[in-house]
């Protein structure tokens, strides 16, 4: 096989090509946010790196609460004031009961800036099972 230099360029085109389409998927996948799991959770409880959110209800929190976690009312009519008011250099650890209105909580989190979020996967009902 005769490799031309219009080969050679042409075929350093398309792998120039490749290593840039793989570098933006990447960064669009390395993002920082991420879902983890209950046990995943309870290993990053008493890491003084961690803030755990919760964003339940009132109600909902006097039936029990992940130990020092901070409370902000997802329903509250002040809630984004109080999510823009976090420390915006501290990984987070969002929960609320099954895993909905953290989720959407980690999207405002990341909409914002902060540095590390983490959204528990089944929330504060998978907690104790």
């Amino acid at each position: 096989m005769k490799i031309t230099l219009s080969n050679l360029l042409s075929l350093l085109i398309i792998i120039s090509f490749q290593a840039c389409k793989q570098g933006t998927t990447g960064s669009e996948t390395s993002s920082v946010r991420s879902d983890i799991t209950v046990a995943e959770a309870k290993n990053l409880l008493g890491n003084n790196d961690y803030v755990f959110l919760d964003v339940r209800t009132p109600s909902e929190i006097s039936q029990g609460k992940i130990e020092n976690a901070i409370e902000i009312n997802y329903r509250a009519d002040n809630f984004a004031d109080k999510i823009a008011a976090l420390d915006k250099s501290k990984k987070y650890v969002v929960y609320c009961r099954s895993g909905g209105r953290s989720a959407k909580t980690c999207d405002l989190l990341e909409g914002q800036n902060f540095s590390t979020v983490h959204n528990m996967l089944g929330g504060y009902s998978s907690w104790n099972n």
